[in-house]
């Protein structure tokens, strides 16, 4: 998972979340909401989704909540839409 911000910063965390409009990204140290983001990362059929982003809202370390912001997509490709939906079918099917 690639996340770069305005500052030509790169963040390498992982995803606990995903969906056709977003995807909430665990990290330490998110972003302000409002910053605008690129983000990239592959699917399980290693299809590479490439899109910009916004962060929407950042959480805290609480009990039973992890670190991390929620990132909506900008501009997503249908076809990237579609292949997101399709990995999540085939996850929910496992």
């Amino acid at each position: 998972m690639d996340v770069e911000s305005p500052n030509d910063h790169y963040l390498f965390e992982y995803s606990s979340n995903l969906s056709d409009n977003g995807i909430f990204i665990q990290t330490e140290d998110p972003l302000n909401p409002g910053t605008e983001v690129t983000i990239q990362f592959a699917l399980p059929d290693e299809h590479l989704i490439r899109t910009r982003g916004q962060v929407v809202w950042v959480t805290m370390e609480e009990e039973g909540h992890e670190s991390g912001m929620g990132i909506k997509f900008l501009g997503l490709k249908a076809e990237d839409r579609n292949r997101i939906l399709a990995a999540i079918k085939k996850l929910a099917i496992l």
